[in-house]
């Protein structure tokens, strides 16, 4: 297969790449094949689910709202059309579910509310923008709502996508106009009153809004940013505000970022994560409590891990989710006692969306539910019981024996940095019998991790699976900036980025190269964001690869800067300035050494990606190219920052392999 061809839909590869996802997707036959989010209602067995069930291999999954008892199981659909919904969120009494939806590809999501009683839906409430996240108050009464200014960026982890305006439809030669003052991208808070059937904006006028939850009746704490644009959430700091008048009150401001906002019932204490932080609502780190009158903040020391969600079971309890090393865990910290409990951890299970989120069900201690998966185990909604785990598996099992089909192991690992620091991985080896050629895949972020999460999802996913059948293992190493580890772990990477941390990566492969597990000539390197810039950078830095694919990366830090919708960023992990001459922006950008690369070199991006412009892939590749590298660029013109859309997708994962298969075949 030649990949770089315009039109592979005739590939070999291709064509595989379209039957792994039919196996995993099964569109038009109504079964459900992913779990993304769960709520549990008041009575303790009424739930919530969305999941993904597919109509067709074309354009965004549709993720569908239904209905389920956790201890019987089955499926009742909520929603049938086309949309993306959201945030399912029960009232505190369980009449009332409120969710988010919107039509595939509009990204205007709206409020719905469904009597489940009568199991009837309406829409509520008109706002003027699109809501990003919803919140009760305690009084069953009231809705608080998070919204987006129509055309504000949509965070790096959905896409890094400009959201649409609705206020201006220009012409095909109308110029795009760019100013400081863009107030449309604001984000702000509104509340529905289901009594009055009203919406109201809170004025907040000075503010812009990022996460917030009600704090008590009359106020709300929020993580806030003085400037609009996407990289103001690096600088945000706690407020309280006053729901009527728009007041607010600086409460805490941070040295690193802060996410996952959730405030105890009576509104007597704030709980927050700390952490630093590569992209907006990925967040793990440190628990804080913050005492919403004094400001007072107690900070929670649990060790050898990172906080990665937040849920108040009552006024003095709460439910956290942990991950540590390959561990993921469901804990419970008592905010009067300081008394920690382990409800639950394996090493054997992960979670979607990055991170666990256990949910806390009803007064009782130990008890709640959560997500869990692995790489050959489809996702299932698990309930905590003491230490007892309860399954209601929603989707078919035979579903996980159709990756397994294609991964005969997975394996976590263990290797020592140059300086001594333990690191962890993962490694995924193909059928047949070593040693394999290697893929090392490395994560986004930096401050991300790879755990036990299911091969049948995302472009990530479909890439891994085509790449195992054809006989590549996939290396997956989290090197020191990962989550997981602790604060102390992530530190290192802060103004460092590209320097341990890659010795961390070239460690590891030396490691699987001296257990005989790989092939030390067929060797090859991919990851996208931060992924993509270190696989840039590597090929720069070492001579081992054989082939490499960089996806949305940053490689030349100083024009990524002036390009990007987050600066911010290359300023916390550069730990330097643009404009400094002969600084870390020059010397750790992959465009300034393209002299030292020998590598075969694929360069992809997507179009639309406002956090890391095609123009990174593009001068990448024009560099090779001016050294005689064997090299090519491919931009996908409907693509954000990652391809997110069949059959782009498809599309992607045979252009990946494929460009493997040419310059280090498995066979």
């Amino acid at each position: 297969m030649n990949s770089l061809n315009v039109d592979l839909r005739d590939s070999p590869l291709f064509q595989d790449a379209e039957k792994i996802a039919h196996a995993i997707y099964k569109p038009g036959s109504g079964l459900l094949v992913d779990v993304l989010d769960v709520d549990v209602a008041k009575n303790g067995r009424t739930a919530a689910v969305i999941g993904t069930m597919a109509e067709s291999l074309e354009g965004r999954m549709p993720s569908k709202l239904f209905m389920t008892d956790i201890e019987v199981g089955g499926l009742e659909p909520v929603t049938t059309a086309s949309t993306i919904d959201l945030e399912c969120k029960f009232s505190p009494d369980g009449l009332t579910l409120a969710f988010l939806s919107a039509p595939i590809g509009t990204g205007n999501f709206k409020l719905q509310l469904y009597d489940v009683a009568k199991k009837q839906v309406h829409a509520a409430a008109a706002v003027d923008g699109w809501i990003e996240y919803l919140h009760w108050s305690r009084n069953d009464k009231r809705i608080l709502l998070g919204v987006a200014g129509h055309g504000a960026d949509i965070s790096s982890g959905k896409g890094a996508v400009a959201s649409k305006r609705q206020d201006e439809h220009p012409l095909p030669w109308m110029p795009d106009v760019r100013s400081t003052k863009d107030e449309f991208r604001r984000r702000s808070l509104w509340i529905h009153d289901l009594e009055l059937r009203t919406t109201r904006r809170i004025p907040t006028a000075e503010l812009n809004i990022w996460e917030a939850d009600w704090c008590g009746t009359g106020t709300v704490a929020a993580v806030a940013s003085k400037r609009v644009d996407e990289g103001g959430w690096y600088g945000a700091a706690l407020y309280l505000i006053d729901v009527e008048n728009g007041s607010v009150r600086l409460r805490y401001q941070p040295t690193d970022q802060l996410g996952l906002l959730c405030c105890n019932p009576s509104g007597t204490n704030i709980a927050v994560v700390e952490a630093i932080c590569s992209d907006r609502g990925r967040v793990a780190g440190q628990l804080l409590l913050v005492d919403p009158v004094s400001g007072d903040v107690d900070r929670v020391w649990i060790d050898k891990g990172d906080v990665t969600s937040v849920r108040w079971r009552n006024r003095d309890q709460i439910v956290l989710g942990f991950h540590r090393g390959f561990e993921t865990a469901a804990l419970e910290y008592n905010s009067v006692s300081r008394q920690q409990t382990e409800i639950w951890s394996s090493g054997k299970f992960g979670s979607g969306g990055g991170f666990v989120r256990p949910l806390p069900i009803g007064n009782e201690s130990r008890r709640c539910a959560f997500i869990l998966e692995d790489y050959r185990v489809a996702p299932f909604v698990a309930c905590s019981k003491g230490r007892k785990l309860t399954k209601t598996e929603l989707i078919d099992a035979a579903l996980g024996e159709t990756v397994k089909k294609w991964v005969r192991r997975v394996d976590p690992i263990h290797w020592s940095a140059p300086d001594g620091l333990d690191i962890q991985g993962w490694l995924l080896l193909p059928k047949g019998n070593g040693p394999f050629p290697v893929i090392m895949h490395v994560h986004g972020g930096p401050v991300s991790h790879w755990h036990r999460q299911w091969l049948g999802r995302t472009s990530h996913g479909l890439t891994n699976l085509l790449l195992l059948k054809n006989g590549y293992a996939i290396f997956q190493p989290n090197p020191r900036g990962s989550s997981g580890r602790g604060q102390d772990f992530v530190r290192p990477v802060k103004g460092d980025y590209g320097g341990r941390d890659t010795l961390d990566l070239l460690a590891g492969l030396d490691h699987l190269v001296k257990e005989k597990i790989v092939d030390s000539a067929r060797i090859g390197v991919m990851g996208g964001s931060y992924g993509g810039f270190m696989t840039s950078w590597l090929v720069t830095q070492d001579q081992r690869f054989a082939a490499a694919v960089s996806v949305a990366p940053s490689n030349n830090h100083i024009s990524c800067h002036l390009t990007s919708n987050i600066p911010d960023f290359k300023e916390i992990f550069l730990g330097d300035r643009f404009d400094n001459p002969g600084g870390k922006y020059s010397l750790r950008s992959p465009v300034m050494h393209a002299r030292k690369v020998k590598t075969p070199t694929l360069n992809i991006a997507g179009a639309l990606d406002a956090c890391t412009p095609p123009s990174q892939a593009l001068e990448f590749y024009s560099a090779l190219r001016q050294y005689g590298v064997d090299t090519a660029v491919v931009v996908y013109p409907q693509e954000g920052h990652g391809v997110q859309s069949f059959p782009a997708i498809l599309d992607y994962a045979a252009r990946v392999v494929g460009w493997f298969e040419k310059h280090m075949p498995s066979r």
